[in-house]
């Protein structure tokens, strides 16, 4: 069975924590992010900027505003069309950085939802891979006992 979750889901259970908010008017609340197949050697649904091997959520933290901002006006474009892609489904700003006008203006034009929060960028990485995690992870059900055996743990069923 196939798990996902849609962008307004994961905005909804994580905004409070971690002070999230809309940048723009995204009528895409409803894209979904399902984990990537097992045989992907990128298991990560969110991550650092990235455009070798994308996260379907990229963040953008200081370091990573920083980088955009120093590039010319032609890469700068080049590198935003990637960060855009379809295989985009969501752009976090994080440490408070303001959003350029190219960013938020490629936001609009490809329907990606943008937010931003206050908090680095580890912390938002970490507190909504965790929560994805969660969500999307293979669960079964086993009655059973777990014990401590000398630091190692042990599950019995029977």
């Amino acid at each position: 069975m196939e798990k996902s979750i849609t962008a307004k889901q994961l905005f909804d259970s994580c905004h409070r924590r971690l002070e999230l908010r809309w940048l723009n008017r995204s009528d895409n609340e409803t894209l979904t992010l399902t984990p990537l197949p097992s045989d992907s050697t990128n298991r990560s649904l969110i991550g650092h900027l990235n455009f070798i091997h994308p996260h379907r959520i990229q963040v953008l933290g200081r370091s990573e505003v920083a980088y955009l901002d120093e590039l010319g006006k032609n890469s700068l474009n080049d590198a935003l069309k990637q960060l855009f892609s379809a295989e985009t489904a969501m752009v976090i700003i994080t440490d408070g950085e303001e959003v350029s006008p190219s960013i938020s203006g490629y936001a609009e034009q490809t329907d990606t939802p943008l937010l931003s929060s206050p908090h680095n960028s580890h912390r938002v990485i970490n507190d909504i891979g965790f929560h994805l995690r969660s969500l999307v992870a293979d669960m079964q059900v086993v009655h059973g006992v777990f014990m401590d055996v000398l630091g190692i743990g042990v599950l019995l069923t029977g």
